[in-house]
């Protein structure tokens, strides 16, 4: 038990680590550039719902997404030391590939990974597309999601990276990964909105 408590407590010290070097920018600058543009484009997506569920602040949009930068920063520091967390602890249990055991190429994947699901949001955002993702058929706008994950993190290794070997099957099972964490989130909006409208109500 105290193994393993022991090798938890070293893993996250390297999500700790990343997320460190993330703040004081000591990362490449192909890795800094893009996490910069998905801070963005996350700012973005949320500012979109916000103002669609809060018409009033439609008025004041430029404090709003003011207000949304550092929130989608520490979304994104979140989700990268998660990413590194949980890939770093199946790289000690399970045979995964070379690439994952690289840390610098680890972490520009997670970049990946959180910018085609940024866009994937904005996208949500921008065309209102809440109700397509809970549809009676489900399967399909999960696997247009899904494989719309996988080009997109593909085409930004193969022009922006250009050197990250990455196995299809892995941008296939990342791309699930974020489309089955978009539901949870649309899932939880999608609660909040309709337990404001239900206190209106009242």
């Amino acid at each position: 038990m105290k193994g393993l408590i022991d090798f938890m407590l070293v893993e996250i010290k390297e999500a700790f680590l990343f997320i460190l070097d993330i703040y004081k920018g000591n990362l490449p600058q192909p890795d800094l550039y893009l996490l910069g543009v998905t801070m963005v484009i996350l700012s973005l997506a949320e500012i979109i719902q916000e103002i669609r569920t809060k018409p009033s602040e439609s008025k004041k949009w430029g404090i709003v997404y003011l207000k949304w930068i550092p929130i989608s920063f520490l979304i994104c520091s979140i989700y990268l030391s998660g990413f590194y967390f949980i890939v770093n602890m199946f790289n000690n249990v399970f045979s995964t590939p070379e690439v994952f055991h690289q840390q610098q190429s680890l972490r520009s994947i997670a970049i990946m990974s959180l910018t085609m699901a940024s866009v994937a949001s904005l996208i949500v955002s921008v065309w209102k597309l809440n109700t397509w993702f809970k549809a009676k058929n489900v399967l399909f706008p999960f696997i247009i999601n899904s494989l719309f994950i996988v080009i997109g993190m593909y085409i930004i290794n193969i022009t922006w990276y250009e050197i990250i070997k990455l196995p299809l099957w892995c941008y296939g099972l990342i791309g699930v990964i974020n489309t089955i964490f978009m539901y949870f989130l649309l899932w939880e909006e999608e609660e909040e909105l309709d337990q404001m409208q239900s206190n209106n109500i009242q």
